[in-house]
């Protein structure tokens, strides 16, 4: 990494202990590095001191070759501020390492150069050069990435609670927008200033640049709410196409939608919240098309039957739930909620 600090700083050997992200004492300004290690060591130092946050592995064939990381470290208080380049290697956080490990924050990285990508629960990305997006540490995740530089800001819960909500929502994501551009700036200007801060200054650049990451961030949430509102809607339609078309069949279920139309039974189950649920919308799809037909005449165990029903005594309780009225009244006169015959 170019840094006009470099030459200002003494690099030092980074610690052979795990990182406490739950010290919130202001520290200066450190150059750390594995580079004062024997190269065979410079691996097993840099995964142990991650280990309080994630498991890591070198990429293949790379384990006792050396392992280059040099990154600027500063303690804000509110949070920790790192910025440096690392070898390329894979990283993890999963159930048993967040049993043996607790920590309660968000990662947010911005990309100099080099290629990450990550995955949780049903998101993937593909970061490069420029891109930022923010990981959290309370979630599953997988990930890897290329010989790698850029800014990495480890952000507790408990400075962002009014807004952790939409954090959480908008995590393991590219983060778009000019705010994120501003944010961006203000992070290189820090790195620029922090060698020169003192503990109450370091403390006071914490609390001003968590108040920024909130206000460029937290307005992201809306935005992706909209969007996912157009996309639920799209999904709705599309599902709701495929519905109507089979209802015969007895044994429609969620997973034939999903299959269907090639959606994640999260987004599925999201599009459909507002009707109560996929299986309640199904069944009420079959009900109002057995309700026409009734209507049209017929034997209601047939009816009931051409609509996915197991039975007419199964139909008929349904029926009734529904509509507040039996199927053969439904069949032998007009509607008692509209008169129609």
């Amino acid at each position: 990494m170019n840094s006009p600090l470099r030459p200002a700083l003494a690099p030092v050997p980074i610690p052979k202990a795990p990182r406490n992200l739950k010290d919130k004492s202001p520290t200066g300004l450190q150059l750390l590095t594995t580079a004062s290690y024997a190269p065979q060591d410079q691996f097993e130092v840099w995964r142990t001191r991650v280990s309080s946050i994630f498991d890591v592995k070198p990429q293949p064939g790379a384990r006792g070759r050396g392992f280059d990381v040099e990154y600027l470290v500063s303690n804000l208080s509110q949070l920790i501020f790192t910025s440096g380049h690392f070898s390329a290697q894979s990283l993890s956080r999963l159930p048993d390492h967040a049993r043996r490990s607790s920590v309660d924050h968000w990662m947010l990285v911005r990309t100099i150069s080099g290629e990450a990508w990550f995955a949780t629960g049903e998101r993937q990305i593909h970061a490069k050069a420029g891109d930022t997006y923010l990981i959290s540490l309370d979630q599953d995740f997988r990930g890897r990435m290329t010989d790698y530089q850029a800014q990495i800001l480890y952000l507790p819960r408990d400075a962002f609670r009014s807004v952790a909500a939409d954090f959480d929502k908008l995590c393991n994501m590219i983060l778009p927008g000019s705010l994120i551009g501003l944010l961006g700036d203000h992070l290189g200007s820090l790195e620029n200033r922090l060698v020169d801060m003192g503990p109450e200054e370091l403390a006071q650049a914490g609390r001003a640049t968590v108040d920024l990451i909130a206000a460029s961030i937290q307005p992201l949430h809306k935005r992706l709410q909209e969007a996912l509102g157009a996309i639920d809607t799209v999904l709705f339609e599309r599902a709701n196409v495929y519905i109507q078309s089979h209802l015969a069949n007895p044994d429609l279920a969620p997973e034939d939608l999903m299959q269907a139309i090639g959606v994640s039974r999260s987004n599925l189950y999201r599009a459909f919240e507002h009707v109560g649920g996929v299986s309640r919308h199904i069944q009420s799809c079959r009900l109002l098309a057995a309700r026409s037909a009734l209507r049209r005449g017929g034997r209601i165990q047939d009816i009931a039957y051409n609509h996915g029903f197991s039975s007419g005594t199964v139909f008929a309780r349904a029926f009734r739930r529904e509509f507040g009225y039996s199927p053969s009244k439904a069949r032998d006169r007009s509607d008692p909620e509209t008169g129609e015959t």
